[in-house]
């Protein structure tokens, strides 16, 4: 299992705003990858209703169960690695994984038990991720989900304060309006509503 504080500003992108920064960066990139984000909570939303969220994420050779829960400056992530084979039963059998970690986490802080947990949206992005600075991790992403298709830039930062600055330096230099983003869950859950 492991833990951190995620700090990030985003900002949705037209695709040819998308095109130009992947032009501009591909050749910088760590990683290029494609990868479906399953959310889950209740029937009532109670982990969103707390903005907390809860995912199983597939990649191309494994997938992680990640929980994404507010604190001051961004988001506590906990996340713990699962094969790739009991991610995708999970999901066929609509029955979240009987992690210990977050079964007690789950329990404890939330008050709610693995069998009330049920998928209530999917997103697959294909990311693109360029390191900056040692502090800062350009994230570029395009996203499929419920019929709709968008493009957002992410950037990942150390401190908020600097990197918020940052963030928005980097948006006037590459000339890009802000456009505000809401998390990729808040997405794909009010797509499948509108579906």
């Amino acid at each position: 299992m492991h833990e951190e504080i995620e700090i990030e500003y985003k900002s949705l992108l037209t695709k040819e705003e998308f095109d130009n920064l992947v032009k501009k960066y591909l050749p910088e990139a760590s990683s290029h990858h494609t990868q479906t984000n399953v959310y889950w909570d209740t029937s009532t939303h109670q982990l969103q209703s707390g903005e907390t969220a809860l995912r199983i994420r597939l990649l191309e050779q494994a997938a992680e169960v990640t929980l994404k829960e507010p604190v001051t400056d961004g988001l506590w992530e906990t996340t713990e690695k699962i094969s790739l084979a009991k991610a995708k039963e999970a999901i066929q059998n609509q029955t979240f994984p009987a992690l210990d970690n977050f079964k007690d986490k789950l329990a404890h802080k939330y008050h709610l038990s693995l069998k009330e947990l049920q998928i209530i949206g999917q997103l697959t992005t294909t990311r693109i991720e360029i390191p900056i600075t040692k502090d800062a991790l350009l994230v570029l992403d395009e996203s499929w989900y419920h019929g709709h298709h968008d493009f957002e830039l992410e950037m990942e930062v150390s401190n908020a304060q600097t990197g918020r600055l940052f963030f928005l330096d980097f948006l006037t230099q590459n000339q890009l309006i802000y456009r505000p983003a809401a998390n990729k869950i808040a997405r794909a859950i009010l797509a499948q509503k509108e579906q």
